[in-house]
């Protein structure tokens, strides 16, 4: 329901991620562009191109970790890239963060353009 929901016009998704990431937003019958995450930056994803490649209206899914690289965002960087491009909704993916020691969710931030899909189930003690 996200991409229908948050009125954008295109997808970016880096590549490789999550396939229903695009898979949900070419439903919703958007476009969808891959950002290639690179072997030489260990596939890290570089914000600073991300952000040279936006220019408003945008839907960009990210996982935090990415699933399948295990990388992160660094995330200070991403909530300065979120409040610099309010034109912008960023989604991320939370999923297996519970396998991140230390991870610090992005859920209490309170960006207007920043939806966190948080871990559906914790394990109990």
């Amino acid at each position: 329901m996200l991409p229908r929901v948050l009125e954008c016009r295109e997808v970016l998704v880096p590549a490789p991620s999550y396939i229903d990431y695009a898979r949900v937003s070419t439903l919703a019958g958007l476009e969808v562009e891959h950002l290639p995450l690179r072997p030489e930056e260990e596939f890290r994803l570089d914000l600073e191109r991300l952000e040279r490649r936006l220019h408003g209206g945008e839907l960009v899914f990210l996982g935090q970790p990415n699933n399948p690289t295990g990388q992160l965002c660094n995330r200070e960087a991403l909530c300065r890239l979120a409040m610099a491009r309010p034109d912008v909704s960023f989604v991320v993916d939370e999923a297996f963060a519970d396998f991140v020691d230390g991870y610090c969710s992005l859920a209490g931030e309170t960006l207007a353009n920043l939806v966190v899909l948080p871990v559906m189930v914790k394990p109990r003690a």
